[in-house]
């Protein structure tokens, strides 16, 4: 699992961001965006507990509100994701 923390409070920061351009450059103050990125498997309520502690984690540490969070859960296929070489799908 691979977690991307990212800075963005609306859709429009959030496209000043992915096209490069950084909000905080511009003398705004944006919230937390987080990316997690993880094989495909675990179930709704994995994933609402995942959600669930990553906000808490950043309220309790970086003084955030919670409705200010955002989180962007990406899922791979095992056929979509390689270590050392090999396919995920084809480890055993």
């Amino acid at each position: 699992m691979e977690v991307t923390l990212l800075l963005g409070r609306d859709y429009e920061k959030y496209q000043k961001i992915i096209s490069g351009v950084s909000p905080c450059e511009e003398g705004e103050y944006v919230m937390p965006l987080v990316q997690v990125e993880m094989l495909e498997g675990r179930n709704e309520d994995q994933k609402r507990e995942m959600v669930k502690e990553v906000t808490n984690a950043l309220v309790k540490t970086i003084n955030c509100n919670a409705a200010d969070i955002w989180v962007i859960i990406r899922e791979m296929k095992k056929e979509n994701f390689a270590v050392e070489g090999t396919l995920f799908v084809d480890k055993s």
